[in-house]
């Protein structure tokens, strides 16, 4: 079963739910293949009404000779307006020949990457490397560490640390009249690097 209609937050929390074992979709009139699908399973705070509804979008993606339904999210994690404007979205994208899915997971993708690229994930890991191997002074190199080189660039990408960024912590230092703690954590980082 499946209808058209205008969606709107109203007319969502008011879908009742499919029959046992079934599920039905609700098309939006406002987006060209938006719409919702509605599972059979019901919301225990409001009897009578749909737990499930999902936001799909029924196109033509790339490399694919039929139109499918793909999920564009769930109604409760998105907007309605959230679902609509990522409808458009894909919907642009299909027309650029750019399958969507796939955008968003290399999207993801790059994301994890430069969360592990972070300058303190790869200190976290040099920290937990030299205290493994039981180093004589790996809890003054951690402290070193943390202090003077995790606080300022824990955020950034370890590939965009440059050398004049690592002069600037040493000058710093020796202008303080720590002389010798710079040397030591000039090969704190030289050894993370």
């Amino acid at each position: 079963m499946s209808s058209q209609k205008y969606l709107t937050d109203r007319a969502l929390k008011a879908l009742a739910p499919a029959r046992s074992g079934a599920r039905y979709h609700v098309w939006d009139t406002k987006v060209p293949g938006f719409g919702v699908r509605v599972g059979d399973d019901r919301d225990p705070g409001r009897p009578g009404k749909a737990g499930q509804i999902s936001f799909v979008l029924y196109a033509r993606f790339p490399r694919s000779p039929h139109p499918t339904r793909r999920a564009l999210g769930r109604y409760g994690q998105l907007s309605l307006e959230q679902a609509r404007d990522k409808a458009a979205e894909w919907r642009s994208m299909i027309d650029k020949g750019i399958d969507p899915a796939a955008a968003e997971e290399e999207e993801r993708q790059a994301r994890l990457r430069q969360m592990d690229s972070t300058f303190a994930s790869v200190a976290e890991k040099f920290i937990e490397h030299i205290k493994a191997n039981r180093e004589r002074k790996a809890g003054e190199v951690e402290r070193d560490l943390r202090q003077e080189f995790i606080k300022p660039w824990g955020h950034r990408p370890i590939a965009s640390i440059k050398p004049f960024d690592i002069a600037l912590i040493i000058e710093a230092t020796v202008k303080r009249g720590k002389r010798a703690q710079a040397h030591n954590l000039f090969g704190h980082i030289r050894r993370l690097f």
